[in-house]
């Protein structure tokens, strides 16, 4: 303590303290500023945890639409399959069909050897129609076996789909363990964020406390300089005013005393919150790492969808490679149809030829039984009829005559010229009826030769009718075919998009890592 003399002889105490100035102004501290940036930085860590948050429950919903996008796959392979189920029983049937059909085209084929020179280029027609149905069958056994092979892809398909499905469902597992760790340590960044905020709110309060007692510690300073001055002006003695320096003075310390006790526990205090502030620091980088795996595990977990996704696009490529490869099987089977086609117009042809045949048959029939008619006409048949009638009754006449000859003894001359006469009588009427029995039997073998012709043109028209419907059978199949093939490659095309989409999708959940916190 110092003391100074004025002119008018009153002393005035003059305190030095290590608290703050006469005018009540704190000094500023560094850690305050610290607090304030950390306070920042954690509020910008809880904005980017809570946005975080966001995409995690983005993804669980886009990950519950690729769940279900997943089971509409699998119903459509479901379907493909049943559709594959049925195109093989068609196919089956038509092969069982085809078979019959050659069987009994060889079968008419033995029987149409036996026919005559005219039928011969049918004949021919119905070998190279017979080997085509060969063909026919041979290539509905190789589709058979393509069919086969389809349905084991299908079934490797079906497997594959399976095991995504399984990765699907460990990886949302996984997201929803990664939710849960996020939630906790987003709960417990809240709860050091709110224990920092309540330190500070408790250094403000003690910062406040300081600043009133260090204003209260200057007033009493101010009363105590006016209570001696008061007390100098009112006493002369100096022992009063010695009395009354040591009061004032014992007072003053014990302000001090007080003053420093509680600077004391606010440093201690301010230590403890330094202490807390630094644990909290701790946690806050032991969570920044625990993110970082976490973001590592993701980005692990996104590179195994993506080799997966990856595996299924070359499967389907591979499935629409073999898909096309079937196409152009079909394609040529369209052109060997066609093939079919023009043999079939090629056999149609030779049937209107027959048929023209048959009518010239016929003509010539008709000219033949002109003919026959006009060799031997019907009046000279009756003629001749009449004749023999005539030469009959003549005969029985002169065998009655020559009874009576014989009875009235006739010469022998006589009865030769008789025996004569019948004998040339009997000559002619065996050429007559020779004559008429050679005219009979071309006639019937005429008829029986047309009556043949036209049951062979009956035949060929129905093997011909039978023929088309067939071929109008296959080309319905081959059209079914292509019109399944092009559904299945629609479907193998949707099932590439979907998987480009949801490996977009799966790009897209993997957050990006988090910035650490300075």
């Amino acid at each position: 303590m110092k003391t100074t003399s004025g002119q008018s002889g009153l002393v005035r105490p003059h305190l030095t303290l290590d608290g703050p100035s006469q005018n009540g102004a704190l000094p500023c501290h560094p850690s305050g500023r610290e607090a304030i940036t950390k306070q920042r930085e954690q509020a910008e860590a809880s904005h980017r945890l809570e946005a975080e948050q966001q995409r995690q429950k983005e993804a669980e919903a886009r990950i519950a639409r690729l769940e279900a996008t997943v089971e509409a796959a699998e119903l459509k392979v479901r379907l493909l399959e049943e559709e594959r189920r049925t195109l093989k029983r068609d196919l089956a049937a038509s092969k069982d069909k085809a078979f019959y059909r050659a069987a009994e085209d060889v079968s008419q084929l033995s029987t149409l050897v036996k026919d005559r020179d005219l039928l011969q280029e049918e004949r021919d027609v119905l070998s190279r129609e017979l080997d085509a149905y060969r063909t026919q069958v041979t290539r509905l056994s190789h589709v058979e076996r393509e069919v086969g092979s389809l349905r084991e892809n299908k079934q490797k398909l079906e497997q594959h789909s399976q095991a995504l499905s399984e990765h699907l469902h460990q990886s949302s597992e996984k997201i929803q363990s990664l939710d849960t760790s996020l939630l906790s340590a987003t709960a417990q960044t809240a709860a050091l964020q709110s224990d920092l905020r309540l330190a500070q709110q408790e250094r403000e309060t003690l910062r406040q406390e300081v600043v009133s007692l260090t204003r209260a510690l200057q007033l009493t300073r101010d009363k105590a300089y006016a209570l001696e001055c008061s007390a100098q002006a009112a006493s002369d003695t100096s022992q009063q005013k010695q009395l009354f320096r040591e009061g004032v003075t014992r007072l003053a310390e014990r302000e001090l005393r007080e003053q420093r006790s509680e600077n004391d526990h606010l440093a201690h205090e301010a230590q403890l919150a330094r202490a807390e502030l630094s644990h909290a620091r701790d946690k806050v980088s032991q969570l920044e790492m625990a993110m970082a795996s976490l973001q590592q595990n993701g980005h692990m977990a996104h590179a195994r969808l993506l080799q997966l996704s990856e595996q299924e696009v070359l499967s389907l490529r591979g499935r629409v490679d073999v898909l096309q490869a079937q196409l152009r099987a079909h394609q040529e089977k369209v052109k060997q149809m066609g093939e079919v086609e023009v043999e079939l117009q090629q056999a149609r042809a030779e049937s209107s030829r027959l048929r023209e045949e048959n009518a010239q048959m016929q003509e010539r029939l008709s000219n033949s039984l002109r003919q026959a008619q006009s060799h031997v006409p019907l009046a000279r048949l009756e003629e001749v009829r009449q004749r023999l009638a005539e030469e009959e009754q003549r005969v029985r006449h002169l065998e009655t005559e020559l009874e009576h000859g014989r009875s009235a003894g006739s010469t022998a001359e006589q009865q030769e010229a008789y025996e004569r006469m019948l004998k040339s009588m009997g000559s002619r009427m065996e050429e007559v009826e020779g004559k008429l029995k050679s005219v009979r039997v071309m006639l019937q073998e005429k008829v029986t030769q047309l009556r043949d012709q036209l049951n062979r043109n009956e035949q060929a028209d129905l093997r011909i009718k039978d023929l088309y419907v067939e071929n109008s059978k296959l080309m319905k199949d081959l059209q079914l075919m292509e019109q399944r093939q092009r559904t299945a490659e629609r479907k193998s095309f949707l099932l590439e998009e979907k998987v480009v989409a949801l490996n977009k999708l799966l790009r897209k959940l993997v957050p990006e890592p988090l910035q650490p916190v300075l």
